[in-house]
Protein backbone atom coordinates (compact mmCIF):
# COMPACT_ATOMS: atom_id res chain seq x y z
CA UNK A 1 0.00 0.00 0.00
CA UNK A 2 3.04 2.23 -0.14
CA UNK A 3 2.46 5.46 -1.99
CA UNK A 4 -1.32 5.28 -1.60
CA UNK A 5 -3.31 7.80 0.40
CA UNK A 6 -5.46 5.40 2.41
CA UNK A 7 -7.30 8.25 4.03
CA UNK A 8 -8.15 10.03 0.81
CA UNK A 9 -11.50 11.76 0.81
CA UNK A 10 -14.36 10.22 -1.12
CA UNK A 11 -14.29 13.28 -3.36
CA UNK A 12 -10.70 12.49 -4.32
CA UNK A 13 -11.14 8.79 -5.13
CA UNK A 14 -14.73 9.12 -6.30
CA UNK A 15 -17.47 6.56 -5.80
CA UNK A 16 -16.31 3.00 -5.14
CA UNK A 17 -17.88 -0.26 -6.34
CA UNK A 18 -18.96 -2.25 -3.31
CA UNK A 19 -17.29 -5.61 -2.73
CA UNK A 20 -13.86 -4.89 -4.25
CA UNK A 21 -10.59 -3.96 -2.58
CA UNK A 22 -8.54 -2.56 -5.47
CA UNK A 23 -9.02 -0.73 -8.74
CA UNK A 24 -7.04 0.89 -11.53
CA UNK A 25 -8.16 3.66 -13.86
CA UNK A 26 -8.08 2.63 -17.52
CA UNK A 27 -7.76 5.39 -20.12
CA UNK A 28 -8.69 4.74 -23.76
CA UNK A 29 -6.83 7.21 -25.95
CA UNK A 30 -8.99 8.75 -28.71
CA UNK A 31 -6.62 7.71 -31.52
CA UNK A 32 -8.20 4.25 -31.42
CA UNK A 33 -11.10 5.46 -33.59
CA UNK A 34 -12.10 8.27 -35.95
CA UNK A 35 -15.75 8.29 -34.79
CA UNK A 36 -17.57 7.97 -31.49
CA UNK A 37 -18.63 4.36 -30.94
CA UNK A 38 -21.25 2.90 -28.61
CA UNK A 39 -21.36 -0.66 -27.27
CA UNK A 40 -17.92 -1.40 -28.67
CA UNK A 41 -16.10 -4.61 -27.55
CA UNK A 42 -12.75 -3.27 -26.32
CA UNK A 43 -9.84 -5.58 -25.63
CA UNK A 44 -8.21 -4.75 -22.30
CA UNK A 45 -4.88 -6.53 -22.40
CA UNK A 46 -2.26 -6.34 -19.65
CA UNK A 47 1.10 -8.02 -20.12
CA UNK A 48 3.12 -5.81 -17.75
CA UNK A 49 4.58 -8.42 -15.44
CA UNK A 50 4.81 -5.90 -12.59
CA UNK A 51 1.17 -4.83 -12.67
CA UNK A 52 -0.18 -5.34 -9.11
CA UNK A 53 -3.34 -6.93 -10.51
CA UNK A 54 -1.57 -10.27 -10.85
CA UNK A 55 -0.65 -10.44 -7.17
CA UNK A 56 -4.12 -9.42 -6.01
CA UNK A 57 -6.37 -11.56 -8.23
CA UNK A 58 -6.03 -15.33 -7.93
CA UNK A 59 -8.21 -16.47 -10.85
CA UNK A 60 -9.14 -13.33 -12.78
CA UNK A 61 -12.86 -14.00 -12.34
CA UNK A 62 -13.06 -11.19 -9.79
CA UNK A 63 -11.96 -8.62 -12.39
CA UNK A 64 -14.84 -6.33 -13.35
CA UNK A 65 -15.14 -2.97 -15.09
CA UNK A 66 -17.22 0.15 -14.58
CA UNK A 67 -17.82 3.38 -16.42
CA UNK A 68 -15.96 6.52 -15.41
CA UNK A 69 -18.34 7.14 -12.48
CA UNK A 70 -16.76 4.15 -10.73
CA UNK A 71 -20.03 2.29 -10.07
CA UNK A 72 -21.91 1.67 -13.33
CA UNK A 73 -20.98 -1.91 -14.30
CA UNK A 74 -19.93 -2.78 -17.84
CA UNK A 75 -20.44 -6.15 -19.49
CA UNK A 76 -17.21 -8.06 -19.80
CA UNK A 77 -15.72 -11.39 -20.88
CA UNK A 78 -12.42 -12.69 -19.50
CA UNK A 79 -10.87 -14.63 -22.39
CA UNK A 80 -7.61 -15.38 -20.62
CA UNK A 81 -5.97 -14.75 -17.26
CA UNK A 82 -2.66 -16.06 -15.99
CA UNK A 83 -0.60 -15.03 -12.99
CA UNK A 84 1.73 -18.02 -12.96
CA UNK A 85 4.83 -17.94 -15.12
CA UNK A 86 3.85 -15.29 -17.66
CA UNK A 87 1.31 -12.77 -16.36
CA UNK A 88 -1.42 -11.78 -18.81
CA UNK A 89 -5.00 -10.52 -18.88
CA UNK A 90 -7.15 -10.55 -22.03
CA UNK A 91 -10.58 -9.12 -21.23
CA UNK A 92 -13.28 -7.86 -23.60
CA UNK A 93 -15.33 -4.93 -22.27
CA UNK A 94 -18.46 -3.43 -23.84
CA UNK A 95 -18.07 0.33 -23.66
CA UNK A 96 -18.49 3.60 -25.48
CA UNK A 97 -15.35 5.06 -27.04
CA UNK A 98 -14.73 8.71 -27.91
CA UNK A 99 -12.88 9.87 -31.02
CA UNK A 100 -12.00 13.24 -29.49
CA UNK A 101 -11.48 12.81 -25.75
CA UNK A 102 -9.93 10.15 -23.53
CA UNK A 103 -12.47 7.59 -22.32
CA UNK A 104 -12.12 6.61 -18.66
CA UNK A 105 -13.03 3.24 -17.16
CA UNK A 106 -12.26 1.54 -13.87
CA UNK A 107 -10.99 -2.01 -13.46
CA UNK A 108 -11.85 -3.49 -10.05
CA UNK A 109 -10.43 -6.70 -8.56
CA UNK A 110 -9.90 -8.67 -5.36
CA UNK A 111 -13.57 -9.10 -4.59
CA UNK A 112 -16.66 -10.91 -5.78
CA UNK A 113 -16.26 -13.36 -8.68
CA UNK A 114 -18.40 -12.81 -11.76
CA UNK A 115 -19.12 -15.06 -14.72
CA UNK A 116 -18.60 -13.94 -18.31
CA UNK A 117 -21.53 -12.15 -19.94
CA UNK A 118 -22.75 -12.87 -23.47
CA UNK A 119 -24.02 -9.26 -23.42
CA UNK A 120 -20.39 -8.20 -23.89
CA UNK A 121 -21.22 -8.66 -27.58
CA UNK A 122 -24.11 -6.47 -28.72
CA UNK A 123 -27.16 -7.83 -30.53
CA UNK A 124 -25.57 -7.32 -33.95
CA UNK A 125 -23.09 -10.15 -33.39
CA UNK A 126 -24.26 -13.55 -34.65
CA UNK A 127 -21.12 -15.46 -33.65
CA UNK A 128 -17.86 -14.60 -31.87
CA UNK A 129 -15.13 -17.24 -31.77
CA UNK A 130 -11.95 -16.59 -29.80
CA UNK A 131 -10.62 -20.00 -30.94
CA UNK A 132 -8.38 -20.42 -27.88
CA UNK A 133 -9.87 -23.69 -26.64
CA UNK A 134 -7.63 -26.73 -26.30
CA UNK A 135 -9.50 -29.98 -26.96
CA UNK A 136 -11.13 -32.34 -29.44
CA UNK A 137 -14.72 -32.67 -28.27
CA UNK A 138 -18.04 -31.73 -29.83
CA UNK A 139 -18.89 -28.07 -29.29
CA UNK A 140 -15.55 -27.25 -27.65
CA UNK A 141 -15.33 -23.95 -29.54
CA UNK A 142 -17.86 -21.97 -27.53
CA UNK A 143 -19.64 -19.01 -29.09
CA UNK A 144 -19.25 -15.92 -26.91
CA UNK A 145 -22.65 -14.55 -28.01
CA UNK A 146 -26.03 -15.76 -26.79
CA UNK A 147 -26.67 -17.51 -30.12
CA UNK A 148 -24.90 -20.70 -29.09
CA UNK A 149 -23.06 -21.27 -32.37
CA UNK A 150 -20.55 -23.67 -30.84
CA UNK A 151 -18.05 -25.40 -33.14
CA UNK A 152 -16.66 -28.92 -33.36
CA UNK A 153 -13.07 -29.47 -34.62
CA UNK A 154 -12.21 -32.13 -37.21
CA UNK A 155 -8.93 -33.53 -38.53
CA UNK A 156 -8.93 -36.07 -41.36
CA UNK A 157 -12.63 -36.68 -40.88
CA UNK A 158 -12.51 -37.39 -37.13
CA UNK A 159 -12.55 -35.24 -34.01
CA UNK A 160 -9.17 -33.52 -33.75
CA UNK A 161 -7.38 -30.99 -31.57
CA UNK A 162 -6.54 -27.92 -33.69
CA UNK A 163 -5.21 -25.77 -30.85
CA UNK A 164 -2.02 -23.74 -30.98
CA UNK A 165 -0.93 -21.41 -28.15
CA UNK A 166 0.50 -18.85 -30.59
CA UNK A 167 -2.60 -16.87 -31.50
CA UNK A 168 -3.10 -13.18 -32.01
CA UNK A 169 -5.05 -13.02 -28.73
CA UNK A 170 -4.25 -15.97 -26.49
CA UNK A 171 -4.56 -19.23 -28.49
CA UNK A 172 -5.73 -19.91 -32.06
CA UNK A 173 -6.39 -22.79 -34.44
CA UNK A 174 -3.75 -24.25 -36.75
CA UNK A 175 -5.24 -25.74 -39.91
CA UNK A 176 -4.21 -28.08 -42.70
CA UNK A 177 -0.47 -28.64 -42.65
CA UNK A 178 -1.41 -30.52 -45.81
CA UNK A 179 -4.63 -29.93 -47.74
CA UNK A 180 -5.86 -33.49 -47.38
CA UNK A 181 -6.05 -33.09 -43.59
CA UNK A 182 -9.33 -31.23 -44.17
CA UNK A 183 -8.90 -29.51 -40.80
CA UNK A 184 -12.02 -27.53 -40.02
CA UNK A 185 -14.45 -26.39 -37.35
CA UNK A 186 -18.09 -27.19 -38.09
CA UNK A 187 -21.13 -25.23 -36.89
CA UNK A 188 -24.63 -26.64 -37.14
CA UNK A 189 -27.11 -24.78 -39.30
CA UNK A 190 -28.79 -21.97 -37.40
CA UNK A 191 -31.06 -19.07 -38.29
CA UNK A 192 -28.50 -16.78 -36.67
CA UNK A 193 -26.00 -17.80 -39.36
CA UNK A 194 -28.37 -16.73 -42.15
CA UNK A 195 -26.65 -13.45 -42.86
CA UNK A 196 -27.50 -11.08 -45.68
CA UNK A 197 -26.31 -7.62 -44.78
CA UNK A 198 -23.42 -8.32 -42.46
CA UNK A 199 -19.78 -8.17 -41.45
CA UNK A 200 -17.22 -10.96 -41.64
CA UNK A 201 -13.90 -10.47 -39.88
CA UNK A 202 -10.94 -12.49 -38.61
CA UNK A 203 -7.27 -12.45 -37.74
CA UNK A 204 -5.38 -14.76 -40.10
CA UNK A 205 -1.79 -15.91 -40.57
CA UNK A 206 -1.65 -17.95 -43.79
CA UNK A 207 1.19 -20.43 -44.09
CA UNK A 208 1.11 -20.09 -47.86
CA UNK A 209 -0.63 -18.13 -50.59
CA UNK A 210 0.29 -20.70 -53.23
CA UNK A 211 -1.64 -23.59 -54.78
CA UNK A 212 -3.71 -21.20 -56.91
CA UNK A 213 -6.69 -22.19 -54.78
CA UNK A 214 -9.33 -20.40 -52.72
CA UNK A 215 -8.64 -20.36 -48.98
CA UNK A 216 -11.70 -20.53 -46.73
CA UNK A 217 -11.77 -18.56 -43.49
CA UNK A 218 -15.52 -18.83 -42.77
CA UNK A 219 -18.20 -20.15 -45.10
CA UNK A 220 -21.73 -21.52 -45.40
CA UNK A 221 -21.35 -22.56 -49.06
CA UNK A 222 -20.12 -20.04 -51.60
CA UNK A 223 -22.80 -20.99 -54.14
CA UNK A 224 -25.91 -20.80 -51.99
CA UNK A 225 -25.17 -18.55 -49.00
CA UNK A 226 -21.85 -16.78 -48.26
CA UNK A 227 -18.10 -17.38 -48.28
CA UNK A 228 -15.25 -15.34 -46.72
CA UNK A 229 -11.58 -15.99 -47.33
CA UNK A 230 -8.62 -15.40 -49.65
CA UNK A 231 -8.77 -15.39 -53.44
CA UNK A 232 -6.52 -18.01 -55.04
CA UNK A 233 -2.80 -17.20 -54.60
CA UNK A 234 -3.19 -13.40 -54.59
CA UNK A 235 -3.58 -12.76 -50.87
CA UNK A 236 -6.65 -10.66 -51.67
CA UNK A 237 -9.76 -10.91 -49.51
CA UNK A 238 -12.86 -12.33 -51.17
CA UNK A 239 -16.53 -12.34 -50.19
CA UNK A 240 -19.17 -14.40 -51.94
CA UNK A 241 -22.75 -13.25 -51.36
CA UNK A 242 -25.87 -13.50 -53.50
CA UNK A 243 -24.02 -16.14 -55.52
CA UNK A 244 -21.48 -13.55 -56.70
CA UNK A 245 -17.81 -13.09 -55.80
CA UNK A 246 -16.10 -9.81 -54.97
CA UNK A 247 -12.38 -9.25 -54.32
CA UNK A 248 -10.42 -6.61 -52.41
CA UNK A 249 -7.83 -4.37 -54.02
CA UNK A 250 -5.36 -4.82 -51.15
CA UNK A 251 -3.73 -8.10 -50.14
CA UNK A 252 -2.26 -9.85 -47.09
CA UNK A 253 1.12 -11.54 -46.80
CA UNK A 254 1.97 -15.12 -45.90
CA UNK A 255 3.46 -15.95 -42.50
CA UNK A 256 2.22 -12.73 -40.89
CA UNK A 257 -0.85 -11.82 -38.85
CA UNK A 258 -3.41 -9.66 -40.66
CA UNK A 259 -6.89 -8.50 -39.73
CA UNK A 260 -9.32 -8.91 -42.62
CA UNK A 261 -12.94 -7.78 -42.85
CA UNK A 262 -15.71 -7.52 -45.40
CA UNK A 263 -19.09 -5.81 -45.09
CA UNK A 264 -22.26 -5.82 -47.18
CA UNK A 265 -25.09 -3.36 -46.54
CA UNK A 266 -27.46 -4.94 -49.07
CA UNK A 267 -29.59 -5.91 -50.67
CA UNK A 268 -31.08 -3.00 -52.59
CA UNK A 269 -30.13 -0.02 -54.68
CA UNK A 270 -26.81 1.55 -53.72
CA UNK A 271 -25.66 -1.46 -51.70
CA UNK A 272 -21.93 -2.18 -51.59
CA UNK A 273 -19.43 -4.77 -50.47
CA UNK A 274 -16.48 -3.12 -48.71
CA UNK A 275 -13.16 -4.66 -47.75
CA UNK A 276 -10.68 -3.79 -45.00
CA UNK A 277 -7.17 -5.02 -44.25
CA UNK A 278 -5.55 -4.11 -40.93
CA UNK A 279 -8.25 -1.55 -40.26
CA UNK A 280 -7.85 0.32 -43.54
CA UNK A 281 -10.15 0.36 -46.60
CA UNK A 282 -9.08 -2.17 -49.26
CA UNK A 283 -11.66 -1.71 -51.99
CA UNK A 284 -15.42 -1.60 -52.53
CA UNK A 285 -17.81 -2.75 -55.21
CA UNK A 286 -21.55 -2.47 -55.86
CA UNK A 287 -23.69 -5.49 -54.91
CA UNK A 288 -27.47 -5.03 -55.02
CA UNK A 289 -28.70 -8.60 -55.57
CA UNK A 290 -30.97 -10.68 -53.32
CA UNK A 291 -29.88 -12.54 -50.18
CA UNK A 292 -29.23 -16.27 -50.58
CA UNK A 293 -29.53 -18.70 -47.67
CA UNK A 294 -29.36 -22.46 -47.16
CA UNK A 295 -29.78 -25.13 -44.48
CA UNK A 296 -26.17 -26.31 -44.47
CA UNK A 297 -23.58 -26.28 -41.74
CA UNK A 298 -21.01 -23.48 -41.65
CA UNK A 299 -17.26 -24.09 -41.44
CA UNK A 300 -13.98 -22.46 -40.52
CA UNK A 301 -11.15 -23.64 -42.77
CA UNK A 302 -13.03 -25.46 -45.55
CA UNK A 303 -16.13 -25.16 -47.76
CA UNK A 304 -18.22 -27.54 -49.83
CA UNK A 305 -16.76 -28.27 -53.25
CA UNK A 306 -20.05 -27.35 -54.92
CA UNK A 307 -23.79 -27.47 -54.39
CA UNK A 308 -23.93 -30.97 -55.82
CA UNK A 309 -20.68 -32.20 -54.25
CA UNK A 310 -20.62 -32.16 -50.43
CA UNK A 311 -16.91 -33.05 -50.25
CA UNK A 312 -14.67 -30.44 -48.67
CA UNK A 313 -12.41 -28.16 -50.68
CA UNK A 314 -10.81 -24.71 -50.60
CA UNK A 315 -8.78 -25.44 -47.46
CA UNK A 316 -7.09 -22.69 -45.48
CA UNK A 317 -3.54 -23.54 -44.44
CA UNK A 318 -2.23 -21.59 -41.46
CA UNK A 319 -3.51 -19.92 -38.28
CA UNK A 320 -6.91 -18.32 -37.66
CA UNK A 321 -7.99 -16.36 -34.59
CA UNK A 322 -10.80 -14.08 -33.39
CA UNK A 323 -13.54 -14.73 -35.95
CA UNK A 324 -16.65 -12.56 -35.77
CA UNK A 325 -19.85 -12.65 -37.79
CA UNK A 326 -22.34 -9.79 -37.56
CA UNK A 327 -25.83 -9.34 -38.94
CA UNK A 328 -25.17 -5.71 -39.85
CA UNK A 329 -22.59 -3.87 -41.92
CA UNK A 330 -20.13 -2.34 -39.46
CA UNK A 331 -18.71 1.09 -40.19
CA UNK A 332 -15.15 1.63 -41.30
CA UNK A 333 -14.46 3.35 -37.98
CA UNK A 334 -15.74 0.31 -36.09
CA UNK A 335 -13.47 -2.01 -38.04
CA UNK A 336 -10.50 0.32 -37.60
CA UNK A 337 -11.12 0.35 -33.85
CA UNK A 338 -11.42 -3.46 -33.85
CA UNK A 339 -7.99 -3.69 -35.43
CA UNK A 340 -6.45 -1.05 -33.17
CA UNK A 341 -7.95 -2.58 -30.05
CA UNK A 342 -6.02 -5.80 -30.66
CA UNK A 343 -2.92 -4.51 -32.40
CA UNK A 344 -2.34 -1.04 -30.98
CA UNK A 345 -1.25 0.60 -27.73
CA UNK A 346 -4.20 2.82 -26.94
CA UNK A 347 -4.70 2.02 -23.25
CA UNK A 348 -3.05 3.56 -20.21
CA UNK A 349 -3.37 2.16 -16.70
CA UNK A 350 -3.27 4.28 -13.57
CA UNK A 351 -1.70 3.22 -10.27
CA UNK A 352 -3.47 0.73 -8.07
CA UNK A 353 -5.93 2.37 -5.68
CA UNK A 354 -7.20 0.71 -2.52
CA UNK A 355 -10.64 1.15 -1.02
CA UNK A 356 -10.49 3.91 1.61
CA UNK A 357 -10.60 2.70 5.20
CA UNK A 358 -14.03 3.06 6.84
CA UNK A 359 -12.37 5.14 9.55
CA UNK A 360 -11.07 7.51 6.89
CA UNK A 361 -14.58 8.06 5.54
CA UNK A 362 -15.81 8.83 9.06
CA UNK A 363 -12.88 11.15 9.74
CA UNK A 364 -13.41 12.93 6.45
CA UNK A 365 -17.08 13.47 7.22
CA UNK A 366 -16.26 14.97 10.61
CA UNK A 367 -13.52 17.19 9.20
CA UNK A 368 -15.66 18.32 6.30
CA UNK A 369 -18.33 19.32 8.79
CA UNK A 370 -15.73 21.50 10.53
CA UNK A 371 -14.65 23.04 7.22
CA UNK A 372 -11.21 21.41 7.29
CA UNK A 373 -9.95 20.38 3.84
CA UNK A 374 -8.44 17.18 2.45
CA UNK A 375 -4.93 18.68 2.30
CA UNK A 376 -4.84 19.04 6.08
CA UNK A 377 -6.06 15.44 6.45
CA UNK A 378 -3.27 14.06 4.23
CA UNK A 379 -0.62 16.06 6.11
CA UNK A 380 -1.99 14.87 9.42
CA UNK A 381 -1.86 11.23 8.26
CA UNK A 382 1.83 11.62 7.48
CA UNK A 383 2.76 12.58 11.03
CA UNK A 384 0.47 10.15 12.86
Amino acid sequence: MAGLVLGAAPSLLGAWLSGYTYRQEVTINPGITDANLADFPLLVRITDQANPLFAASATGQDIVFTASDGTTPLYREIEHYSNAGSNELDAWVRTSVSATDPTKLYMYYSGDSEGNSTDTWNDGYRMVQHLHQDGATAGVYADSTSNGNNGTPYHQGALGNLHTPTGKVNGAVSLNSVRTDNDNIEFSDSNSLDVGAGTWEAWINPATLGNHDYKTVLAKSYASAWWFGLYQDTGKVQLWTSGLAHVSTGAVSANAWSHIAATWDGPGAGSEVKFYINGQPAGEVAETDVVNQNARAAHIGVDYQSESNPNYDYQFMGLIDEIRLSGAARSGEWIEASYNSVNGSFLDFGPQQVIPEPSAFLAWSLLAGLGIGAGWWRRKRQVL
